[in-house]
């Protein structure tokens, strides 16, 4: 199929096809054409990415039997120019389908050769539906294209992936279990202090006598191992927990940022962190949540508490786009050891999925938190869909609050501005 010079966009669903092997077209394409889709092949990377910048694609298949290709760069670029396609890949065997990735390259299917053409019809149809929705979804809030776009991907690989999910979550919630069952103050305690007192007790026929000192501290980890249950209780509820649209005046809506700020002093003081908020340029009315508010800004704190240094810096910050409300809180990145540094990219969106957590380092201050065992922003990201908003979690280079530019992690809440400032004027 000749590629012409110059194609004017249209609403129509293209394709684009890129593939080594010209009789591709031949076979291909009366058969997209009878099903609604407008292909264009490409036997060349180059000429594709010229076309991209005039022609809106749906979706890109790209071939991997190209000399020397790289699979991932060659994704990453075509992104750059255009971030929206679905991406599927063609592989020649099985087992090079399987050594790719599919999460890492953030396409949505790899398909072998030969291609069964009704098996391809039905994932361009899968495809072109997810690109609509994606679409919709992108548009709610056009500033953050990227990152939605990523979580989409991921969400769509997970989908793919559900029991080996599955299988990860089971052994993730175990691993979890455990390490908050016997660290700290809890059951690992109390463990511990039994088998002290089989150690020190002193039998006297059918009466045995025990230090009170490891008596006491027995009935004090009891204590804390049915605050611990009431916790497990309390992530139960937050999972089931169905929360409602609501107005929030501006006056509200900050009252509710302070007096939660001010609920967690008990947690600053800990590290001794110093709180620094920005200016508020918010609107005169959101549609969001007031529960759902102080939960999130509660979990951004607790998370920037315990991993950030002491007596560092917390931010947070209002933006007001054209289409969204952002609140953003930036910490400082506290090296852990044998743990993970920050929010490596790769594990954006895995924050977010139950009972994950990036470090088992468990600190016995923060045992009062509202969630635990990695659930709080899962909780988070759950109420905050419910409502209409978004949540992400990612580093950034912060130039602003410093002299000297640096790398910090940002927690973020994304609404949508469904009701204007009565002071706009509409254009």
């Amino acid at each position: 199929m000749a590629i012409p010079d110059f194609v004017t966009p249209s609403t129509d669903h293209y394709i684009f096809f890129i593939d080594r092997d010209e009789s591709v077209s031949n076979d291909l394409n009366s058969k997209l054409l009878a099903n609604g889709f407008t292909p264009m092949f490409f036997t060349d990377i180059g000429n594709a990415l010229v076309q991209l910048s005039q022609v809106k694609p749906e979706i890109i298949i790209l071939d991997t039997d190209f000399p020397g290709l790289d699979v991932i760069n060659v994704l990453k670029t075509i992104r750059k120019q255009d971030p929206d396609p679905v991406f599927i890949l063609t592989t020649k065997t099985k087992e090079e389908s399987l050594s790719i990735n599919r999460k890492t390259a953030q396409v949505f299917e790899i398909l072998t050769k030969p291609i069964d053409e009704p098996e391809l019809i039905g994932k361009l149809k899968h495809s072109s539906s997810l690109y609509l929705e994606k679409k919709k979804h992108l548009t709610f809030v056009g500033e953050t294209e990227e990152k939605m776009r990523n979580e989409l991907e991921w969400l769509i690989w997970k989908e793919h992936n559900k029991l080996a999910d599955k299988v990860y979550l089971g052994k993730t919630l175990i691993a979890n279990l455990k390490n908050s069952l016997l660290q700290g103050m809890g059951l690992g305690s109390l463990v511990s202090l039994i088998e002290l007192l089989e150690l020190q007790k002193k039998n006297d026929g059918d009466i045995a006598s025990v230090p009170a000192k490891t008596l006491n501290r027995i009935f004090s980890s009891i204590t804390n191992i049915h605050s611990w249950l009431d916790n497990v209780e309390n992530i139960r509820r937050g999972y089931e927990n169905v929360y409602q649209q609501e107005e929030i005046q501006e006056e509200e809506f900050k009252e509710i940022i302070h007096a939660t700020v001010k609920e967690m002093e008990s947690f600053r003081k800990i590290k001794n962190h110093a709180i620094v908020m920005g200016r508020f340029d918010i609107p005169k009315t959101v549609i969001f949540n007031k529960v759902v508010l102080g939960m999130v800004i509660r979990e951004f704190l607790m998370n920037a508490f315990k991993y950030s240094p002491a007596n560092s810096k917390i931010h947070i910050a209002m933006f007001k786009a054209r289409n969204s409300l952002s609140m953003v809180l930036m910490n400082d990145i506290q090296k852990m050891e044998g743990g993970i540094t920050g929010v490596p990219e790769e594990m954006e969106n895995e924050v977010f999925e139950p009972f994950v957590r990036l470090n088992n380092v468990f600190d016995e201050r923060y045992f009062g938190e509202e969630f635990s065992m990695g659930t709080g922003l899962s909780i988070v990201q759950i109420a905050t869909y419910q409502v209409g908003g978004k949540v992400f979690l990612y580093e950034v280079m912060d130039y602003l609050s410093q002299d000297n530019p640096r790398k910090r992690v940002a927690a973020e809440l994304i609404i949508p501005s469904k009701l204007k400032d009565p002071n706009e004027v509409e254009r």
